[in-house]
């Protein structure tokens, strides 16, 4: 299952996403502040581990919803476990060259869709994202370079501004916008995600309003 399309395509079907499901998109990002900032506050660094396994229930219960997936027994090892190799493979390739880092990246990127919508174990939504992904890994490039470039830079600005001018603000307010940053980049990147598979899959049609 492939297909060809352009960013001009993916962003009109992210756009459509945000419309359709507007309070969904509004709802996980106020939890992902809400849950992400006196986590970062409590537990400093410490606070990566549980925002992970947050990060990857809110991850599922959006493209679930969004990708209008069965209801059922809900795969959260095989996202975790799609999620690690993908993060491992991209690693590696980095290590090696970061060309080959990145297409993995790119290549692999859908796999949480195979598996919240189509039900698919971690190492099959890897391989069907591969396969979905090679006609039309350029406009998912230039989708997530403007992702990492406004949302990322924004978040690193965010933090080196914090080491910088620390005493300006208090704590509480550097951590409330660095996970502002975190919610617009995390959110962006499943819009994209989903978007992409819905143009490739074909299966854009009109879903109920969810997140009510």
């Amino acid at each position: 299952m492939q297909s060809q399309f352009e960013m001009a395509d993916l962003v009109r079907e992210m756009r459509d996403l945000v419309a359709r499901h507007r309070s969904g998109v509004f709802g996980v990002g106020a939890v992902i502040i809400g849950v992400y900032t006196p986590l970062d506050l409590a537990m400093g660094q410490m606070a990566g581990l549980p925002e992970l396994v947050v990060g990857l229930v809110l991850q599922y219960a959006f493209l679930a919803r969004v990708l209008d997936a069965p209801a059922g027994r809900w795969r959260l090892g095989s996202l975790m476990g799609s999620e690690f190799l993908a993060g491992l493979g991209t690693l590696l390739g980095l290590l090696l060259l970061v060309v080959p880092g990145l297409l993995i990246a790119l290549r692999w990127s859908l796999s949480a869709a195979f598996v919240v919508k189509d039900e698919q174990r971690a190492y099959e939504a890897l391989s069907s994202s591969r396969v979905a992904t090679a006609a039309c890994w350029r406009p998912l490039l230039t989708v997530f370079a403007i992702i990492f470039a406004i949302f990322g830079g924004g978040l690193v600005g965010t933090f080196a501004a914090n080491d910088v001018y620390n005493a300006v603000l208090p704590q509480w307010a550097w951590a409330l916008a660095q996970n502002v940053w975190q919610a617009l980049f995390s959110l962006a990147s499943w819009l994209t995600i989903a978007g992409a598979y819905r143009l490739i899959s074909g299966r854009a049609d009109e879903l109920t309003e969810v997140f009510i």
